[in-house]
């Protein structure tokens, strides 16, 4: 099996592989124990269960991608990636404040860039 998706930087490759397995591990754990989730808030059970299967959902979805070796799979992952970062970003933003924003800004800047690699590299496999 080969490692490395043509056209996609080996970095990219790097990061799904490291991510699917940090996602998923972490978004399982957090849906069968909610108060396992990062950043989790007593009695918030609730917003656990679902930051878990955000997680869990997009790790699986990259394991697809890593395994499938599709620059149009990797696309939609980074696409899902930098939403939920935003998504988070906003959150953060809104909250007291917090130095978690720049970490958070930071990986989504990477996934926007990655994202913007892999449909590049997609759209040049489906133009004859």
């Amino acid at each position: 099996m080969r490692f490395r998706v043509a056209g996609i930087p080996l970095w990219v490759t790097i990061y799904v592989g490291f991510f699917m397995i940090f996602s998923t591990v972490l978004g399982v754990r957090a849906l069968i124990d909610p108060t396992t989730a990062l950043g989790y808030v007593p009695g918030a059970e609730g917003m656990g269960l679902a930051w878990g299967g955000r997680n869990a959902g997009i790790g699986l979805a990259q394991v697809v991608a890593f395994f499938t070796r599709s620059p149009a799979a990797y696309a939609a992952v980074f696409l899902a990636c930098t939403l939920r970062e935003i998504g988070d970003l906003l959150s953060s933003l809104a909250g007291p404040p917090s130095t978690e924003y720049i970490a958070i800004g930071v990986l989504a800047a990477v996934e926007f860039i990655a994202f913007l690699l892999s449909l590049r590299v997609a759209i040049k496999a489906k133009t004859p």
